[in-house]
């Protein structure tokens, strides 16, 4: 008032609607209204705008938008006093300040999700009201994320969709539903990105490849792109925008076809051990540490299985040529079904939950026993993906698909990665098993013959005991019944078994040297063929103790059965010598 008259000050009115927290100052968020038209619209300013009137209507003007138009000619201490007010008028009403968002996706120390700044969930698949969160995304306000950044998913919340898009994936992919259900737990899984750095201590970059083009390596990643909301697919990226991308969200995306090897390794070791990429000064405000929160799925023409220096850091998925004839439109079709089917998003990050550490390791030691030839941080590495793609199918009541992911497992991947640097082992069992057979019978071909016929019995018996055999979280152990348990000292000890289709290696010749004795009758003359050398020990290096306790050895369990077997069951000519012996079989 001046003069006894009031002075216009301003042309505008608001009340608080938030106040802001940040890591570095707080602000607050308006309900303005503008007096010349009446104009109502949200802004925003912060305490370091309130310095002087100037740069407290550029705060309002800049945040305003609607062509600004707003003016104030308060004095520093008068606007300190004023806002100083509104706020304490709006704390009496109870209200609490709220945390801004500065990464999308599940916020720190809390079960909320944050995809844009107009939809939160929580882990239970519960919509939760922007007003009644502790969380703001302010698109606008500094130090926001980009809206970039923002994931889109169906609002309807529930299974259902999931379970038919999966369904149509089994039609759709073919041969190719093992490492397609893989990708998509992998999404699923990077969305936990600081929980698998504290389960395992680092992290796998999951790699969709194969030197074949039109497998569905794409169409995979798309639907998992789909299935959490994301907007687009990227291409042709800089390692700069793909690390700001990884430390910017905790929501994963998808790197399509990368130009060349190098490309991926930088990021695959970048992320390997969720370290920190150094920018600016130590203990400075450009040089705060920014760790990465999230992971990304690649697609790519090639393999980094035999670049020593990444690739143990990848989840290799190898894709192989559709076994059937595309159908127009069924890729198209998928990928609706993935938008659709995102409405689970929140349920399926929610069965993290029931991952924990022992559970891990169990998973791996089975996953060890599938592929063992690997480095277990291969192994580690996979053995997320499948544990949590079990707890998913488990959820959706389509645990029957699992026995065709175990088989990719066995079968592609195994011959896939077979070449990859052994572990600690010295061999992996097969490998045993043909050194014994061909130091048996001193025939190379005829040794490669049997272990071909050995790995063809395990993968049809497999196939046939997964489904009755793999449940989730369990291992069923059966003591064995004890007919004649002699100790052996040997792990290699084992139980030749011939198939009926084929010919016996050694045990015809133990049959015709038993017939000669019972039945010293002269033969007719022949022409004397030269016999094979056949050592009167077989395995000499084995114990004798050893040769009463033998083990049948295979290569991929996932869930194991003991029981006691006799030699009277097989068709060994050796039963005959009234020989008992504990065998061990392993079934998936």
């Amino acid at each position: 008032m001046t003069n006894g008259e009031f002075q216009k000050k301003t042309n505008f009115v608001y009340t608080i609607k938030y106040n802001v927290q940040t890591d570095r100052q707080a602000g607050y968020v308006v309900n303005l209204t503008r007096s010349v038209d009446g104009l109502e619209d949200e802004a925003f300013y912060r305490f370091d705008d309130l310095q002087n009137a100037f740069c407290y209507s550029q705060a309002l003007n800049n945040s305003f938008g609607n062509g600004g138009g707003l003016f104030c000619t308060f004095q520093p201490r008068d606007i300190i006093m004023h806002c100083g007010q509104l706020d304490e008028d709006w704390r009496s009403e109870g209200n609490t300040p709220k945390t801004l968002v500065t990464k999308p996706g599940l916020q720190p120390n809390s079960n909320i999700l944050v995809l844009n700044p107009d939809h939160y969930v929580n882990t239970k698949g519960e919509n939760v009201p922007v007003e009644d969160c502790n969380f703001v995304w302010l698109p606008d306000y500094p130090a926001s994320p980009s809206m970039e950044l923002a994931h889109y998913i169906n609002t309807d919340t529930k299974l259902e969709p999931l379970r038919q898009f999966v369904l149509k994936a089994e039609e759709v992919c073919a041969n190719n539903i093992g490492p397609t259900l893989l990708a998509i737990s992998c999404m699923y899984l990077q969305c936990h990105f600081k929980k698998l750095m504290d389960l395992v201590g680092h992290y796998n970059i999951p790699l969709l490849y194969s030197p074949h083009t039109q497998v569905g390596k794409t169409l995979a990643a798309s639907c998992a792109s789909n299935l959490i909301g994301a907007q687009n697919l990227y291409s042709r990226c800089t390692l700069a925008y793909l690390t700001g991308r990884v430390t910017g969200s905790t929501l994963p995306f998808v790197w399509d076809d990368p130009t060349s090897p190098n490309d991926v390794v930088q990021l695959a070791v970048d992320l390997g051990n969720g370290a920190s990429r150094g920018a600016g000064p130590p203990k400075t405000k450009r040089g705060k540490d920014n760790p990465p929160t999230t992971g990304c799925i690649v697609t790519a023409n090639f393999s980094l299985c035999n670049i020593d220096r990444a690739g143990t850091r990848t989840v290799p998925l190898m894709f192989s040529p559709l076994n059937k004839d595309k159908q127009p439109g069924e890729g198209l079709e998928l990928q609706e079904m993935a938008k659709e089917a995102s409405c689970a998003f929140p349920l399926i990050v929610g069965l993290f939950e029931q991952i924990k550490k022992d559970t891990v390791a169990s998973q791996t030691t089975l996953v060890k026993k599938l592929l063992p030839m690997l480095d277990l941080r291969l192994q580690e590495g996979l053995a997320l993906p499948l544990l949590y793609l079990r707890l998913i199918l488990n959820e959706l009541k389509l645990y029957r698909v699992m026995p065709a992911v175990i088989s990719y497992i066995q079968n592609q991947l195994f011959q896939e990665l077979s070449g990859r640097p052994t572990t600690d082992q010295d061999e992996s069992t097969l490998n045993t098993l043909i050194t014994r057979i061909s130091t048996i019978v001193h025939n190379k071909d005829l040794a490669e013959e049997a272990s071909d016929h050995i790995r063809d019995l395990l993968t049809n018996n497999v196939v046939k005991k997964l489904e009755e055999a793999l449940k989730v979280g369990q291992v069923e152990e059966e003591e064995a019944e004890v007919v004649e348990d002699i100790p052996s000292d040997d792990e290699l000890v084992f139980d030749r078994e011939r198939p009926a289709d084929r010919p016996a290696i050694l045990e015809e010749t133990d049959d015709e040297e038993e017939q000669q004795q019972q039945d010293p009758q002269p033969q007719p003359h022949q022409p004397q063929q030269p016999e094979p050398h056949v050592p009167e020990e077989p395995l000499p290096e084995i114990t004798q103790k050893g040769q009463q306790k033998r083990k049948k050895l295979t290569l991929l369990p996932l869930v194991v059965k003991k029981k006691a077997i006799t030699n009277s069951q097989r068709s060994s000519s050796r039963s005959s010598k009234g020989v008992t012996s504990k065998l061990t079989d392993y079934y998936i």
